[in-house]
């Protein structure tokens, strides 16, 4: 059955600090209790050209359309499967849509920006 509770959204958003150091900034929550949603708030990347109105919600299946953005969601979704097993939750998914079984750890979203608060670029910190 999916589940997600708060110690898995916590090693989620650890994860990302470490593999996406200043000035990105992630938003990492779960919605009931069996989906964890990432929103990629800020980064010197220019994701926003994807976006519509600032926002848009990443289809993690599909990455091949996103050209040369594929390696930043490629690592998002590393860091929150990394994240997951840290906690003691690995991600799995033994789903089969087409016989209406569905068997996953938990569900999972990825959205650039969010409702209300669009996706900023910011430049990198030079130290």
């Amino acid at each position: 059955m999916a589940f997600v509770d708060a110690k898995v959204t916590k090693e989620i958003r650890n994860v990302l600090k470490e593999k996406f150091p200043k000035p990105w900034k992630f938003s990492v929550t779960k919605r009931h209790y069996s989906e964890v949603v990432v929103r990629i708030m800020e980064g010197p990347e220019d994701l926003g050209r994807i976006c519509v109105n600032g926002y848009a919600q990443i289809n993690r299946f599909h990455l091949d359309q996103y050209g040369s953005l594929r390696p930043i969601f490629e690592k998002v979704l590393e860091a929150i499967f990394e994240g997951a097993e840290r906690a003691g939750r690995p991600y799995y998914d033994n789903s089969d849509p087409m016989t209406d079984y569905f068997d996953t750890a938990f569900y999972l979203s990825i959205h650039v920006g969010g409702w209300g608060k669009p996706y900023r670029q910011v430049r990198k910190v030079v130290a």
